[in-house]
C-alpha cells in the first residue's frame, strides 16, 4: 500500500505547468522482453507478484495509456535495441515485437546495434509494420536497401505551439560489434548531431532532443560538446537512473543535468534495460527554448501497473505456440546459477558464464577442442534452481550463433583474450570480456593487459597451436575481434550442443576462479 500511495502521488506531481511544458515518456533496450522478468534475467513465474517481477509489454501499454489520459500530448520515445534477448525473438524474430511496438504508439524510435542482429532484411521487415519515424543521423544504408528511404536523420514533432527537433544517432562501433551491420556505414556521432542541430536552428527550432544509442558516458560527452541539445534520451549501456537514494543500483540521478559555460542545461535520461522501468520527464522551456524547470524519475513497471488485457491475450497466445519447444527439460540443479553477484551481467566472477562455457567445451572436445570461450555480452540471465529447460537456456544465451573451432597459436590466443579487455571497466558490463573454459587468465585492470594465461595449469606456449571452440559471432569479427578466416563449424546451433552438454555433463555446484585481477 505504501508504494501504491507513493506512485499515486508521483502521478499527481506531473501536472502540466505551462504551455511550454513537454511530458516525455521513454524506453530503451527492451530486448524482446514481452513478459515480466526478474533482475537476474529470468522470466517471472505465473502469478509472481514480487517487487522484483517487473516489465512486460502489457504493463507498459497499460502505463502509457494511463499517462495519455492525463496528458494527451505525451511524447513517447524509444532509444533502440528492441531485438534479441528472449525466446520471443530467438524463435520468432521481430514479427510479434513489430506488431506490439506499433500498437504502443511511439512518436519516434532510434536504431540500436542489436536491431541489426539478423541483418538488414529482418530490420526492414520489422519497419514495414511500425509506422513511427526511425532516426539515425550517422548511418548510411546501401542504395538498394529500402531502409535508405525509411530511416531518416531527424524529425520535427509538434506539441501545441511548440516544435521539437529530434535527432537520432547510433554507436559508431555497431559495424564491428554486430555481424549483421556489415552493409551499413557509420559516421562520427558528434558531427552528425551538430549538422542536424544547425539545420534546426536555421528553421528557428530551438527545442532540440537527441535520441541516442551510444551509452551513458558517451551521452555525457555529447552534452558537453553540443550544448544546444536540451534533452538526450539514451540507451545502449543499460544504465538505470533514479532519485531513490535507497536504490544502490542507480548510476546517477534522474535526470543527469550537464550545464554549459553559458548556463544552458542538457538533461540526460535513460531507463535501464528490458522495460523494468519507464522514464518520465517533465521539462518546461521559456519562449527562447531554454529550460527553466524540470522534474522526473524512473517509474517501476511492476504489479501496481494494470496491464492492457488485449496485449496480455496476444502475448499469451504467442507463448502457447512456443511452449512445446521451450519446455524441453535439459538438466536439474539444486541451486540458482547466478550472473556476477549483485550485477545484471557477466563479469570477472560469473557462475552461469562458467556453466555455459563448460558446456560448449564439453560438446567441442569430441571435435578436438582444447579450450572454449564465450563473450560476456552473450550471457544475459541466470539459470534457476530446479529443472532447467530450453526456455531458461535461451534466456541465458539468447543470441543465434553456430559453434565453431578455430586453430590459433598461444600468441594469437593471448591477443584474442586481450582484445576482450580493451574496454574493461570494473563493475560495468563489457560485452567483449572473455569467459574461458579449459584455461584461466590473470590481467591488470589498469593497463587492461594479460599477465598470464594457463592451460591445464601450465603457461600458454606462444608457438603452440590450440584448438579453440567459440561462437561464430566471435570468429566472424563480432565485438571487434579479429576475423578468423579458417573455421570449422561443428554445430549450426550453439545452444543445441550446450543443451545436450547440460544433461549431467556440466557441474552446477563447483565454481572456479578462472579469471583473476591483479595489479603487479
Amino acid at each position: 500500500m505504501r508504494f501504491a500511495a507513493v506512485l499515486f502521488l508521483f502521478f499527481l506531481s506531473f501536472e502540466v505547468w505551462a504551455d511550454n511544458t513537454l511530458v516525455v515518456a521513454h524506453t530503451n533496450d527492451l530486448h524482446a522482453h514481452l513478459v515480466p522478468f526478474r533482475s537476474d534475467g529470468q522470466e517471472c513465474m505465473e502469478n509472481d507478484t514480487s517487487f522484483d517481477c517487473r516489465g512486460g509489454y502489457a504493463r507498459l501499454k497499460g502505463l502509457i495509456d494511463q499517462w495519455r489520459q492525463d496528458v494527451p500530448d505525451l511524447v513517447f520515445l524509444d532509444a533502440g535495441d528492441r531485438f534479441s534477448g528472449t525466446p520471443f525473438y530467438t524463435l520468432r524474430k521481430g514479427q510479434d515485437i513489430a506488431r506490439l511496438t506499433e500498437q504502443l504508439g511511439y512518436d519516434a524510435l532510434a536504431l540500436g546495434n542489436h536491431d541489426f542482429d539478423d541483418g538488414l532484411e529482418e530490420l526492414t521487415s520489422f519497419l514495414k509494420t511500425v509506422s513511427a519515424p526511425v532516426l539515425a543521423a550517422n548511418v548510411t544504408f546501401p542504395d538498394t536497401s529500402p531502409l535508405k528511404k525509411r530511416v531518416t536523420s531527424s524529425v520535427v514533432l509538434t506539441r501545441g505551439q511548440m516544435k521539437i527537433g529530434l535527432i537520432g544517432v547510433l554507436s559508431e562501433e555497431t559495424k564491428t560489434e554486430c555481424a549483421g551491420a556489415g552493409d551499413i556505414d557509420l559516421t562520427d556521432v558528434t558531427q552528425a548531431v551538430r549538422r542536424e542541430v544547425m539545420h534546426f536552428k536555421q528553421q528557428g527550432i530551438n527545442v532540440i532532443f537527441a535520441l541516442t544509442h551510444i551509452g551513458l558516458k558517451a551521452d555525457q560527452a555529447l552534452a558537453r560538446v553540443v550544448p544546444e541539445l536540451d534533452v538526450i534520451i539514451g540507451g545502449h549501456s543499460h544504465s538505470f537512473l533514479s532519485n531513490d537514494s535507497d536504490d544502490k543500483t542507480a548510476e546517477g540521478p534522474y535526470p543527469i543535468a550537464v550545464v554549459s559555460k553559458t548556463g544552458d542545461k542538457t538533461l540526460i535520461v535513460t531507463a535501464g534495460m528490458g522495460g523494468r522501468v519507464v522514464g518520465r520527464l517533465d521539462v518546461t522551456f521559456d519562449d527562447d527554448g531554454r529550460i527553466i524547470a524540470f522534474k522526473g524519475d524512473s517509474v517501476p513497471v511492476d504489479m501496481n501497473i494494470s496491464p492492457d488485457t488485449a496485449f496480455q491475450s496476444d502475448i499469451a497466445a504467442v507463448s502457447q505456440i512456443l511452449e512445446q519447444t521451450l519446455d524441453q527439460s535439459l538438466a536439474v540443479t539444486s541451486q540458482n546459477v547466478s550472473l556476477t553477484p549483485n550485477k545484471s551481467f557477466c563479469g570477472v566472477s560469473c557462475p552461469v558464464g562458467e556453466v555455459l562455457s563448460d558446456a560448449l567445451l564439453s560438446a567441442a572436445k569430441s571435435f578436438g577442442a582444447d579450450v572454449a570461450i564465450l563473450n560476456a555480452g552473450g550471457v544475459r540471465a541466470a539459470l534457476p534452481a530446479g529443472e532447467i529447460t530450453y526456455r531458461h537456456l535461451i534466456q541465458a544465451y539468447p543470441f543465434n550463433s553456430s559453434a565453431v573451432i578455430v586453430e590459433m597459436n598461444g600468441q594469437a590466443l593471448n591477443a584474442f583474450v586481450t582484445h576482450g579487455l580493451k574496454k574493461y571497466t570494473p563493475g560495468a558490463r563489457t560485452n567483449a570480456f572473455i569467459l574461458p573454459a579449459g584455461f584461466s587468465y590473470t590481467f591488470n585492470p589498469d593497463t587492461r593487459q594479460i599477465i598470464r594465461i594457463n592451460i591445464q595449469g601450465q603457461p600458454v606456449e606462444p608457438g603452440k597451436i590450440y584448438r579453440v571452440a567459440m561462437p561464430s559471432f566471435l570468429a566472424d569479427g563480432g565485438d571487434g575481434f579479429p576475423v578468423q578466416r579458417e573455421q570449422t563449424v561443428f554445430a549450426p546451433d550453439i545452444r543445441e550442443v550446450m543443451g545436450r552438454a547440460l544433461q549431467g555433463v556440466v557441474s552446477f555446484n563447483r565454481f572456479e576462479n578462472r579469471i583473476s585481477v591483479t595489479r603487479p
